[in-house]
């Protein structure tokens, strides 16, 4: 399962978990210009009780774009974390499953696995390059399934 998907990646070329869907530059350039404005206008922005993103927050996010990037897997959206910090979400084809993955103002990843049915599943994830690769591979697991 899992570790067939990681074993896939060296082996052939990635495909998008949402069979058809164009992944072009202007698609992907949106995800990193909504981290860049939540970054440049901390000050302008209303983010509630959880305060702006902070710089490690915008960062680790960032690092999770970018492997989402090479995978080729678009995410849905990339938004500001009501916690502090930065959400993005990913959702299957037919957008009933969803991925929230949260990377804190304090340091933690999370990511949350919900049908929209059942009780949603959080597991916490290590902020690094192989826990982001394996994420993704889980994620296109469960949105697959």
């Amino acid at each position: 399962m899992i570790s067939d998907v990681l074993d896939s990646l060296a082996a052939e070329p990635i495909m998008p978990v949402i069979k058809g869907e164009k992944h072009d530059a202007a698609s992907w350039s949106v995800h990193f210009a909504k981290l860049q404005y939540l970054k440049t206008n901390r000050d302008e922005v209303d983010f509630g009780k959880g305060g702006p993103p902070n710089d490690e927050s915008i960062g680790r996010a960032r690092e999770f774009l970018d492997t989402l990037m090479v995978v080729q897997f678009l995410p849905k959206q990339v938004l500001a974390s009501v916690v502090g910090g930065i959400g993005i979400v990913m959702r299957g084809a037919g957008d009933k499953k969803k991925v929230y993955v949260e990377f804190t103002n304090k340091g933690s990843v999370n990511a949350l696995f919900s049908d929209g049915v059942g009780k949603p599943v959080v597991e916490k994830i290590q902020p690094e390059n192989s826990a982001f690769l394996y994420l993704v591979a889980k994620a296109r697991d469960y949105l697959d399934a």
